[in-house]
C-alpha cells in the first residue's frame, strides 16, 4: 500500500485528536447531562443513575475502539514516515504501544485487518530519507520571541496586581504578598526581556554538524543516536533534541520548547543534514 497524499506527522496527530478524542469527550458529556437531567426531573429511579458511569465508560471505549482504527488506517496511509508517526502517536497518548493488551481492544473489520497488515509491512521497512532541496545550506534557530512577548505581558499584569495589593492592603500579610508578586514579576520580566532582545542563534544545523552556544560546534562525524524526543506528561511535555558524542562519550539534550521551531521541523533537519554529510563524504 503506497501512501496517498503525504501529510505531516503534526497534522496527522492533530486530526487524530479531533477524530478520536472529540467523539469520546462528547459521549461522556452526553451521559453526564442526561444523568443530571434525569436525576433532577426524576425521569428514572435514582438507583439507575449509578449505571450511567459504567455505561458512559463502555460507550466511550467502543467509540474509541472504532474511531482509532479508522484514524490509524487513514494516518498511516497518508504519512510517509510511519515509524516516527507511531512513536509520536504513542507519546501523544493517541494509540497504545504495539502489541499491548489495550491495543487488542480496537474494533477492526476484516477489511481493516487487511489494510493494517499492509501498513505493518511498511513499518518493517526502514524509512528512506531524501534530501529536501527546500532546506537551506544552514538553519539558524533563535528564541521564539512571540512566546516571550506574551510572558512579558503576564509579568506586567502580575506586577500591577502586586502594586494594587501594596497600595490597598489593610494588613501586613497582603502587603507582603503584594511585594513578593512585584519582586518576582520584575525578576522574571528582566530575564524574559533578555531573551526577547537576544539575536544570538541558539541552535544551528547544517551538513557539517550541530552548533549551540553551550556545546559549540560538533561534527556529524562524532555525533550518533541523534533524535527528537518528548519528556513529561500532559501539559508538562517538553521536546528535546538529543544526541551522543563519540570522542568524550557525552550525552546532550537541547530544549526546543523555547526556540522558534517545532518537533517535526528539527527531526526533519537532523536527518536531512545528516544525509547531506554522508553524500559529501562519498
Amino acid at each position: 500500500m503506497k501512501n496517498k497524499e503525504s501529510i505531516s506527522i503534526k497534522k496527522a496527530i492533530s486530526r487524530g485528536q479531533l477524530m478520536v478524542n472529540l467523539p469520546v469527550m462528547l459521549c461522556f458529556t452526553v451521559f453526564a447531562v442526561v444523568g443530571i437531567l434525569s436525576s433532577n426531573k426524576e425521569w428514572i429511579p435514582e438507583s439507575y443513575i449509578l449505571l450511567f458511569f459504567p455505561a458512559s465508560f463502555l460507550s466511550a471505549w467502543i467509540i474509541w475502539s472504532i474511531m482509532i482504527t479508522k484514524w490509524r488506517i487513514w494516518a498511516f496511509t497518508h504519512v510517509a514516515n510511519v515509524r516516527e508517526l507511531e512513536k509520536k502517536a504513542v507519546s501523544a497518548k493517541l494509540i497504545w504501544r504495539r502489541g499491548s493488551i489495550l491495543e487488542r481492544t480496537e474494533i477492526r473489520t476484516q477489511s481493516d485487518k487487511i489494510a493494517l497488515a499492509e501498513i505493518a509491512k511498511r513499518m518493517e521497512e526502514p524509512y528512506e530519507y531524501k534530501d529536501d532541496r527546500k532546506l537551506p545550506l544552514r538553519t539558524d534557530i533563535g528564541y521564539m520571541k512571540s512566546k516571550y512577548i506574551f510572558l512579558l505581558l503576564i509579568c506586567v499584569g502580575i506586577a500591577a496586581y502586586g502594586v494594587y495589593m501594596l497600595t490597598t492592603a489593610n494588613n501586613n500579610v497582603l502587603s507582603f504578598l503584594g511585594l513578593v508578586f512585584v519582586i518576582m514579576s520584575i525578576h522574571r520580566f528582566v530575564l524574559t526581556l533578555r531573551k526577547v532582545n537576544s539575536n544570538e542563534v541558539q541552535l544551528s544545523i547544517d551538513a557539517r554538524g550541530i552548533t549551540t552556544p553551550k556545546t559549540g560546534f560538533i561534527s556529524w562525524e562524532i555525533i550518533n543516536n541523534e533524535d527528537v524526543i518528548e519528556k513529561g506528561k500532559g501539559e508538562g511535555t517538553s521536546n528535546y533534541l538529543v544526541f551522543n558524542v563519540n570522542n568524550d562519550d557525552s550525552y546532550h539534550e537541547i530544549l526546543l520548547d523555547d526556540l522558534d521551531t517545532d518537533y517535526e521541523s528539527v527531526f526533519h533537519m537532523i536527518h536531512t543534514y545528516r544525509l547531506r554529510y554522508k553524500q559529501h563524504k562519498r
